[in-house]
């Protein structure tokens, strides 16, 4: 009887483990460089999105002096872009 009751448990477990599996198989994944991003399909963690597109985080934020940006960055008409 103990057996038993230890097999139903551990097909409970499975059960369980293969409804997670395909929740996490069907979710959206996040976008990363140039790939287009919305409510739905966010931009993954170092990434932001500018106009639908996934860009990275050091891209196009707002900004007042060149420290404000990151070290590959430098900061014109407000917004941090890339140094040439």
């Amino acid at each position: 009887l103990v057996f038993m009751g230890a097999n139903m448990a551990n097909e409970e477990i499975m059960q369980n483990k293969e409804l997670i599996h395909d929740r996490l198989k069907r979710a959206a994944p996040c976008g990363n460089y140039h790939d287009k991003c919305q409510h739905d399909r966010p931009c993954c963690k170092s990434y932001h999105c500018v106009k639908g597109t996934c860009l990275p985080l050091c891209y196009a934020q707002p900004c007042k002096q060149f420290m404000d940006c990151c070290r590959s960055h430098t900061c014109r008409k407000g917004f941090c872009i890339p140094r040439n």
